[in-house]
């Protein structure tokens, strides 16, 4: 598979657009919440704050994403 991303079971090219990304997690386009300039908060994606925020919770949320990845 080499260099190419897995989203899921497919290769992320194969999931070209916002749609087909949605199609193959089965949610709505709407729900996926996409990083970019501007006012991102990456705290919508965790449902339940538990423990409460930190000051820095930017610096935590990227400590949880990085937790939950796959090391390759």
């Amino acid at each position: 598979m080499g260099d190419a991303l897995c989203v899921g079971r497919k290769l992320a090219r194969e999931a070209a657009t916002l749609h087909d990304l949605a199609a193959t997690l089965s949610v709505m386009p709407e729900h996926i919440a996409l990083c970019a300039e501007g006012e991102f908060d990456p705290w919508r994606a965790v449902i339940v704050r538990q423990p409460p925020v930190p000051p820095d919770g930017y610096r935590f949320a990227i400590a949880l994403g990085l937790a939950m990845g796959e090391i390759r």
